[in-house]
């Protein structure tokens, strides 16, 4: 007689998890972690209130000319005239509920893949990004887990644990860019987190993945960062704790 097996989505998660090594991590930024999405009609709306400081009928008008800008190119000429230079305009946010700014998982998938090729372990153990990338699943824990039936958004919270709420900061930031069409300047406000900690597991196939290698991408992630403007040195952090095991 042919074996039969019955599953529920419960029976099925525990049965993979079973199988998949465990990675529970809390870190704590050094400095400023800064958001990427670009600015919707709530995220520039929050930047008007929460760093303009303006309300009402002025609120609306600085909100309407900065999405204006945002979609929009402003030629300008440097001196001398000898190069043609176009400024472009934005706002970066984060993701946000009432408890206050989170991130999702596959913000720490990139910052995984990319500390796990900087190690070399992607090209050296063929398949080993398969059990952090298709098979691994990272989750909002502890003080992170601000929605109680989503652990997707893993939120910032603050090292006495409490969330960081709808209080919101930005910093403007300059950069330029070379172009076929010359050069651009890239100007932008972008919203930011300081100081504050993440607490995620990371559960993954070691079938060639070992928990030692977890371990060293891990620590490379530190120096990589998560969120935008790394190379202002924007989103390192520290770990304050990490234990890391396998079936």
């Amino acid at each position: 007689m042919a074996k039969r097996i019955l599953l529920d989505e419960a029976e099925a998660a525990e049965r993979l998890d079973g199988k998949r090594g465990l990675a529970s991590v809390e870190i704590e930024f050094n400095g400023r972690c800064y958001g990427g999405m670009p600015g919707t009609k709530d995220g520039v709306a929050a930047f008007v209130a929460h760093h303009l400081k303006l309300v009402g009928e002025e609120a609306d008008a600085a909100a309407k000319r900065i999405m204006g800008e945002e979609v929009g190119e402003i030629k300008t000429t440097p001196e001398g005239g000898e190069v043609s230079e176009v400024e472009s305009y934005g706002v970066a946010v984060f993701r946000h509920t009432p408890r206050g700014a989170y991130i999702v998982p596959h913000q720490l998938k990139g910052c995984m893949k990319e500390a796990g090729t900087r190690l070399g372990y992607f090209a050296k153990k063929p398949g080993s990004k398969g059990d952090v990338v298709e098979m691994g699943t990272f989750a909002a824990a502890e003080q992170s887990m601000q929605v109680a039936d989503d652990p997707t958004r893993i939120h910032f919270y603050r090292p006495d644990g409490e969330p960081t709420g709808d209080v919101r900061y930005f910093e403007n930031q300059r950069g330029c860019v070379g172009t076929p069409k010359g050069r651009k300047s890239i100007v932008s406000d972008r919203e930011y987190v300081e100081g504050v900690r993440l607490a995620f597991t990371l559960r993954w196939m070691p079938t060639k993945m070992s928990a030692e290698m977890v371990a060293d991408i891990f620590s490379a992630m530190r120096e990589i960062g998560l969120g935008s403007a790394r190379t202002f040195s924007g989103g390192r952090f520290r770990i304050v704790k990490a234990e890391i095991s396998v079936p």
